[in-house]
This record gives C-alpha cells, structure tokens and sequence, in this order.
C-alpha cells in the first residue's frame, strides 16, 4: 500500500464520480478529467444505494474545473465535491 504525505488536507480536493461503469478503468477517468493531476483513485459502494458504481478520485490541487463531457464509456455520470471532503460518503 501507498502511503501519501500531503501539506494540505485532502479537503476540497476528493470529488465522488456516480454511476460509473464497472467496466471503467482508471485511464477512463483520467482521461475524464483532461489536464488535471490525479493523485488517487477508490471505487466505493454508493453511500444511498450501496451500488458499486462510484468513484472518488482525488487531485493534486483544489478544484478541478473542467471535464470531457457527461459521459463515461456511455454512462451519464455525476461530478460532486466528496460530502465528507474524505474518501468516505
């Protein structure tokens, strides 16, 4: 395992990516997220309806901006800061 030392917090930096595909792979969100730096990525259960489906996806800096589009490998999937600021729904 990975360990990851940070100055700042993760904070508003961990978004949650919903109803992603299984299939997706980490390349599929990177390149979702086109010029942004990706530090870490976790697939977690859906905190409402436990669905294996979401991703949440941590930068290297505050805020990420912009995105491809809606879609991930044809799943119209949902961008939001992590409710925690945290890996944890």
């Amino acid at each position: 395992m990975v360990e990851f030392r940070y100055s700042r917090p993760a904070g508003n930096r961990v978004y949650r990516v919903d109803n992603v595909p299984r299939a997706a792979t980490e390349d599929d969100i990177r390149d979702f997220f086109p010029n942004h730096m990706i530090l870490d990525q976790v697939r977690a259960a859906h905190p409402r309806t436990g669905a294996n489906s979401s991703i949440y996806v941590m930068f290297g800096h505050v805020h990420p901006v912009n995105w491809m589009s809606d879609y991930i490998r044809g799943n119209r999937v949902r961008v939001e800061a992590a409710p925690s600021g945290n890996y944890i729904g």
